[in-house]
């Protein structure tokens, strides 16, 4: 399929204007998360929190493997549009991408070590 460079272009606009709200998304149901550990963390049972913390898992794996297969979509139009234009391929760098999913996973890491803190008091 050939494409012009128009629609390479807007292609790629589309794409980065999706992975914003897979980052808000992302940062909600960690803040939704971090919440209920707070609030009620230390009152749920080994079941609830069991489930909690498969579904906080999963959904939050999900987001990263979306996120990431639209930057990898991305990059290969970006690398498309630079026989266009040399400035596409420049906008985002993939290693700064690649820090941001490595901060989201220590996020992910973070928020089940502040539950189990919650959960598992310092005696003192």
């Amino acid at each position: 399929m050939n494409s012009t460079e128009y629609e390479l272009v807007d292609l790629a606009v589309n794409i980065q204007e999706s992975i914003t709200p897979a980052v808000s998304v992302f940062i909600t149901i960690m803040s939704g998360y971090l919440v209920v550990a707070w609030l009620v963390g230390d009152k749920l049972t080994r079941a609830q929190v069991g489930l909690i913390n498969v579904l906080f898992v999963g959904f939050q794996v999900m987001l990263i493997l979306s996120w990431s297969g639209r930057w990898e979509f991305y990059f290969r139009l970006a690398k498309q549009l630079y026989s266009f234009d040399p400035i596409f391929y420049a906008v985002t760098h993939p290693a700064i991408v690649a820090l941001f999913g490595v901060l989201m996973v220590v996020s992910i890491v973070g928020s089940l070590k502040f539950m189990w803190d919650i959960r598992h008091p310092k005696k003192e």
